[in-house]
């Protein structure tokens, strides 16, 4: 009768074992898919964007998308990877305009991407990667989060280069990504930083 007890016992713990195994390889399943289906480069004729990694998260993702859009000039593409707000919604009329007028990235290459943790954007102020609107985004209330720290080399026009705040050169910045709702898609809520 003990042996039978036992029996059932190790059927239930092994049973429930696969079931939690299998709930996480479906997350596994996307983001390995999302690693081997990224494209990691692109060329619009003279132009080029490059990535060195590649994105583990579809927050990561979002944000090449954004330097992919700025080079291959599709920059009605913007409306479908920023949160709905006043501060983007301009975005794929002023990138044509400039595109027009010779202001624009000729190329573009990321080389890191790095998800901040709260310690990291919170404690200390004096400290670039301090976010300064954490109110604003706690009442915007997404879903879920992130801050990812994203180095990357630009090359502008040379037109560009003369009137931009920050030309051609090493940067680094930090994007807020975040999902609105549990079901929603990964969208950039914030940029800042420039060093």
């Amino acid at each position: 009768m003990r042996l039978k007890k036992n029996i059932v016992v190790l059927c239930i713990f092994t049973l429930f074992s696969f079931i939690l195994l299998g709930c996480g390889t479906v997350k596994d399943k996307q983001e390995t898919k999302l690693e081997k289906d990224y494209v990691l480069e692109i060329k619009n004729g003279e132009r080029f964007f490059k990535s060195e990694i590649v994105p583990k998260s579809y927050g990561e993702k979002v944000i090449l998308d954004y330097f992919k859009i700025e080079i291959s000039d599709e920059y009605n593409d913007f409306e479908n990877i920023f949160i709905n707000s006043e501060s983007f919604n301009s975005y794929p009329k002023i990138y044509k305009e400039n595109f027009n007028n010779g202001l624009y990235t000729e190329e573009l290459t990321v080389h890191s991407l790095e998800k901040l943790n709260e310690k990291d954007y919170s404690n200390k102020p004096n400290d670039i990667k301090y976010y300064w609107y954490m109110d604003r985004l706690k009442e915007y209330n997404p879903n879920e989060f992130e801050i990812i720290e994203v180095k990357y080399t630009n090359k502008l026009t040379d037109k560009y280069n003369e009137t931009a705040q920050w030309g051609s050169g090493n940067w680094t910045r930090y994007f807020i990504v975040c999902k609105e709702k549990d079901d929603s898609d990964w969208k950039i809520y914030d940029i800042y930083g420039h060093m």
